[in-house]
């Protein structure tokens, strides 16, 4: 009944249709790019870890996807132009809303969730619109 497996699930096709739309501009994949990216997956994944229980496997699976189409993003804005910023800015975001919303759920609930992870989201979704 609890309907958080689910989006989670649909979320991930969701950012892996992003990582295809982000690698579609035959932009190589800068390795040394992705460092910071993977410091964000092993600090949120550390801060998530003791609070995930059977949870464990799909988000760390889930923070590595969204990771990579944030890096995806990063690599189509090196070729330019506003629609690529705004595309870069709108992955961040939804990092930001997704990272707000594990917190939440895994670790201690605060008053402002529904305003952080609503506002980031959209926000997040209204730029990566706006980028094509």
């Amino acid at each position: 009944s609890d309907p958080f497996v689910p989006g989670l699930a649909s979320f991930l096709l969701a950012h892996l249709f992003y990582i295809t739309a982000f690698s579609s501009g035959g932009v190589g994949l800068s390795l040394g790019a992705l460092a910071p990216f993977l410091v964000v997956v092993v600090v949120m994944y550390g801060v998530l870890a003791p609070h995930l229980g059977k949870m464990r496997v799909p988000v760390l699976l889930y923070e590595i996807v969204i990771i990579i189409m944030a890096w995806r993003a990063w690599a189509f804005a090196q070729t330019g132009g506003t629609g690529t910023l705004l595309a870069l800015t709108g992955a961040l975001l939804f990092v930001l809303s997704d990272s707000a919303l594990a917190v939440d759920r895994f670790v201690k609930p605060f008053k402002a969730v529904h305003v952080v992870v609503l506002g980031t989201y959209y926000c997040a979704q209204w730029l990566i619109a706006l980028s094509i």
